[in-house]
């Protein structure tokens, strides 16, 4: 497993037990545990939106160093 994954794994762990305690009472965690939540739900529906509409991403304005020309 790599070590992004593994952090992943381990973060979602942490989020799954901070649900299980503001389930359990820990009230003062719902604002830490919600705010992920919608901003994820903003973010997916923001994406579905713009491919529904179909709108494309911006290219990039930089150029690469494969189109410098020689003797520059």
């Amino acid at each position: 497993m790599t070590l992004r994954r593994a952090t992943a794994v381990v973060l979602g762990l942490i989020y799954l037990l901070l649900w299980a305690l503001v389930f359990n009472g820990a009230t003062s965690l719902l604002a830490l545990v919600v705010v992920p939540l919608v901003l994820y739900v903003i973010i997916v529906v923001g994406v579905a939106l713009t491919k529904f509409i179909g709108i494309k991403p911006r290219e990039s304005h930089f150029e690469s160093k494969d189109d410098e020309q020689p003797g520059n």
